[in-house]
């Protein structure tokens, strides 16, 4: 996923609600908007180098969304929208292995009273996809969820009722960043979901999570890597 145009360097000074924060740039402070609902306490600090994506609109009250930060030598991608059309990308290319063989993707579908982000679909079989963004690291550790995710549980029950019905279903975890080697889910940050995901893949739910190449000039799905659950 590659940016359309160039990003500006800024760093980040405060939050200021759920969706957007204020930045400098070159001494000046401007409002931003902040892609992603997230706590994002480990990215957004005080000083920290952000990078800030120009957004041509008539209608927004921000001309940039921040989203890229800084963390040591890794660049991590805050934007949360992205893991779908990321698994999109991958699997359009053909490089999404646990997805080969389905032929057609669509993108935001209904299944009884939830939304998921992908069905791919073949002659033969339906697979159902819930992506999950993932920025927290710790070591070489991916974490999620960061906080507890009463949306993310019921996504997991709406794709263990898909496979209940016959089909296959997935939830990828899309780490926004290269320097994670596994993922673990974190039970004290929200044991509800935790239990849910390992009852749900007990019973037939894949879990996947894949690794990110993050740099200035755009995000692809990089790498697989083990789900400690």
């Amino acid at each position: 996923m590659e940016y359309k145009t160039n990003l500006i360097k800024a760093q980040f000074l405060r939050r200021t609600s759920r969706f957007s924060a204020t930045v400098n740039v070159s001494g000046e402070e401007i409002e931003v908007h902040v892609p992603n609902s997230g706590r994002l306490r480990e990215l957004f600090r005080p000083g920290q180098n952000t990078y800030l994506q120009y957004i041509e609109s008539t209608t927004r009250k921000t001309k940039h969304d921040l989203v890229l930060v800084e963390m040591g030598n890794t660049l991590c991608s805050c934007d949360s929208r992205l893991p779908p059309l990321l698994i999109e990308e991958s699997f359009n290319k053909g490089e999404l292995d646990p997805f080969l063989g389905f032929t057609k993707l669509q993108r935001e579908v209904s299944l009884g009273n939830s939304r998921l982000d992908i069905l791919v679909s073949s002659t033969d079989m339906n697979c159902y996809i819930e992506a999950k963004s993932v920025t927290l690291v710790e070591g070489r550790t991916a974490i999620f969820p960061d906080a507890p995710t009463l949306r993310g549980t019921k996504h997991i029950n709406s794709l263990l009722s898909a496979v209940e019905m016959g089909y296959r279903a997935a939830v990828v975890f899309i780490i926004q960043r290269a320097d994670a080697q596994h993922l673990s889910i974190n039970r004290q940050s929200d044991p509800l979901f935790f239990q849910t995901l390992r009852a749900a893949k007990f019973n037939g739910v894949e879990v996947y999570a894949f690794t990110s190449d993050v740099s200035l000039r755009g995000v692809t799905i990089q790498s697989p890597i083990p789900v400690n659950i």
